[in-house]
């Protein structure tokens, strides 16, 4: 008879810290205390990253990634990492080439 009377609630699991709204949430449908349904929603944090960045070394700049998005901290390191390697490698090319050229023109 108890059990008839339950219905689905929705709960909303997350970050409840001002600072981190937006990052990751779940919405849970319950039936009494089994989760039926699970649906996440995983949002950016925005904080003028880029800008902050601007002004940094390639070392101080690493962390400030970390705080774009909390659930995929891994892959924006990565990211981050990957385009400052390909970025030295273009500039010691240009290098090169700027200075092979100008010996040639001499």
């Amino acid at each position: 008879m108890f059990l008839e009377n339950i219905i689905n609630k929705n709960l909303l699991l997350g970050v409840r810290i001002k600072d981190l709204h937006k990052v990751t949430r779940l919405i849970l449908t319950l039936s009494g205390e089994v989760i039926l349904n699970a649906e996440p929603h995983i949002g950016l944090l925005h904080r003028g990253t880029e800008k902050i960045i601007e002004y940094k070394t390639i070392n101080q700049g690493l962390p400030y990634v970390d705080r774009i998005d909390y659930v995929s901290i891994f892959s924006n390191e990565d990211t981050y990492a990957m385009n400052i390697e390909v970025l030295t490698f273009f500039l010691n090319s240009l290098h090169e080439i700027i200075s092979s050229s100008w010996q040639n023109n001499r």
